[in-house]
């Protein structure tokens, strides 16, 4: 059976995966932090931004292709880091590995995810970036580290703007717990979802895998919460991360950026590649939108590294704006997991072949054949 052809764009599969994933983790995809307002903000700025319509040019023969790190790529995406992938789908941070790949685009892989990065490497088999935080327990850290060589990562992905972890109330609301908790609660929000539980019921995991290796057999989920809770390093500097460069010999990508004077903190450190990102609404609540920040810090640093960008994105369109002011590639982290808990690998799949759809009509009706033909002046403020 095919996909439901009336899910035609992002809001279609988020409202589709509402109802088919339990509410704890449809909240915890969906939410940002304290009152959200760095979440709306990201969708407002975005909506400000009107695309200039250009006709009478010879639009034929649109080329969305880029390179990211020196891959070749058909479309300026790739697979933002996203934790509990594995609870919207079973195993779902491989298949969407195998997806991404399928599609010929990077995927990254979250210290936070259900499957571990050995599980991808047993899954999917094919070449990944790994994103890390940096922790108090330095010989956890290295432990990731190792075991992201072993799997076939390529590339490092160090997320610097969770040295806390903020309140997200969805979250408390709901009682999230990783793995699972069976409270009264969580019962019934399971019992709502029969489809999702019985699905689950094929994952080779339901709790943090890259954690399972490291912590002692047995470790309760409480347990793990609270070592968990109290590893994010708050001391993180450039030079308290330097020592990452000599366990890591591939590309290192900083994330987590939106200031122009941080932007030359990670190129000065050694990045080949930042990610400007507000963590899509989930940290400092009352911050700027990610499509705001972005101009002043490619400014800054655009030419010397590439530059990324995320946050807000649920349009072919919102793509367009964000190369239009200066990144070289989005990554996609919400409307990827609407796509997954839609409709499985098949919704992730129709979810990225959307965006790619939607930027190329974006380009014809604005008259860019190719990425180079975006510019700032195809942008207009309301």
């Amino acid at each position: 059976m095919g996909l439901d052809p009336r899910l035609t764009d992002i809001v279609a599969l988020r409202e589709r995966a509402r109802r088919r994933i339990p509410r704890a983790i449809f909240d915890y995809v969906d939410g940002g932090s304290y009152t959200e307002s760095t979440l709306s903000e990201n969708r407002v700025a975005l909506d400000r931004l009107r695309l200039k319509q250009r006709v009478m040019r010879d639009v034929s023969n649109r080329d969305l292709s880029t390179t990211i790190l020196g891959q070749n790529v058909p479309a300026p995406m790739m697979m933002a880091p996203t934790g509990l992938t594995g609870l919207v789908h079973p195993n779902g941070e491989v298949e969407a590995l195998k997806v991404a790949h399928r599609q010929g685009l990077p995927f990254i892989h979250s210290t936070s995810a259900i499957c571990s990065a050995d599980d991808l490497a047993e899954g999917a088999g094919v070449p990944y970036w790994f994103q890390v935080y940096i922790m108090k327990d330095r010989d956890f850290t290295r432990y990731l580290l190792d075991m992201a060589k072993r799997s076939g990562a390529t590339t490092l992905v160090i997320t610097v703007d969770l040295v806390v972890n903020a309140l997200r109330h969805r979250d408390a609301v709901n009682g999230l717990s990783v793995p699972l908790r069976l409270t009264g609660r969580s019962v019934l929000d399971g019992m709502t979802k029969p489809g999702w539980a019985l699905r689950m019921l094929r994952a080779k995991r339901v709790g943090f895998g890259n954690y399972a290796g490291y912590l002692p057999k047995g470790t309760g989920t409480q347990s793990m919460a609270k070592w968990v809770a109290t590893q994010f390093e708050p001391l993180l500097t450039p030079e308290a991360i330097g020592w990452i460069r000599d366990a890591w010999d591939g590309p290192i990508v900083i994330k987590g950026i939106m200031t122009p004077e941080d932007a030359r903190l990670a190129v000065d450190y050694g990045a080949q590649g930042i990610v400007v990102s507000n963590h899509g609404g989930r940290q400092l609540d009352g911050g700027q939108a990610t499509i705001d920040a972005l101009p002043a810090i490619a400014a800054e640093v655009g030419g010397q590294v590439q530059v990324y960008a995320d946050s807000g994105i649920r349009t072919g369109a919102d793509i367009f704006r964000f190369l239009a002011r200066g990144a070289d590639a989005c990554l996609i982290g919400r409307a990827a997991l609407y796509g997954m808990g839609a409709a499985g690998p098949a919704g992730l799949e129709h979810a990225l072949t959307l965006l790619r759809n939607e930027l190329d009509v974006a380009m014809a009706l604005t008259g860019c054949r190719s990425l180079s033909d975006i510019s700032p002046d195809l942008l207009i403020q309301d």
